[in-house]
């Protein structure tokens, strides 16, 4: 398939996919593309779950695949507009009911530990929809706490199973979660 035909066929697909190759591959601004993303295609069907309380599935991470964190990073990754309401007032609860006593968001368990890929991926979703940098400061210093000794993170690492080395999953998680949260304060301080 000649690249020409390839654009033309991604073109064709939801609006998200739209958007993404004309940011992406063409180097061109629709705006508008994205401002659709909420209002058609996988964007909008994601929004019609989420529930009256704010969340979709049973809550923050139930189940796993449906819950609210995974919906929150497909819609980040969807490319949706990050000034979303209903998007940004659920990572506010989160936030608000989801903290635990290591600082990190704490999404299940009989241990109360928070997860250090979850918490890679919040960080990650919560600054692109422009949380409130104050918010985010004990779950930046969580993973920072969390760091291995070469350099990387393992979701294992604060758990009684332990863990002696770092894990590439968890290492890109929580560098994605970075990068976003830099990528927010430059993009705010301008």
């Amino acid at each position: 398939m000649n690249e020409d035909r390839l654009i033309k066929w991604l073109l064709s697909g939801d609006v998200s996919i739209q958007y993404q190759v004309h940011r992406d591959l063409m180097n061109s601004d629709k705006a508008q593309l994205r401002d659709r993303i909420a209002k058609e295609g996988w964007g909008a069907r994601f929004l019609e779950k989420r529930n009256k309380e704010g969340y979709w599935g049973r809550g923050f991470y139930q189940p796993k695949w449906t819950s609210t964190h995974y919906t929150l990073l497909d819609l980040k990754n969807l490319g949706i507009t990050p000034n979303n309401k209903a998007i940004k007032q659920s990572v506010t609860s989160i936030i608000n009911s989801e903290r635990g006593q290591d600082g990190g968001i704490y999404p299940f368990g009989p241990a109360k530990i928070s997860d250090v890929c979850i918490n890679g991926m919040f960080l990650n979703y919560a600054c692109y929809f422009q949380t409130d940098e104050g918010a985010l400061k004990s779950i930046i210093d969580f993973l920072i706490d969390e760091r291995m000794s070469d350099g990387g993170f393992n979701c294992y690492s604060n758990r009684s199973v332990g863990a002696t080395h770092s894990s590439v999953h968890s290492t890109i998680s929580v560098l994605e979660g970075i990068h976003e949260y830099c990528s927010g304060i430059v993009n705010l301080a301008t």
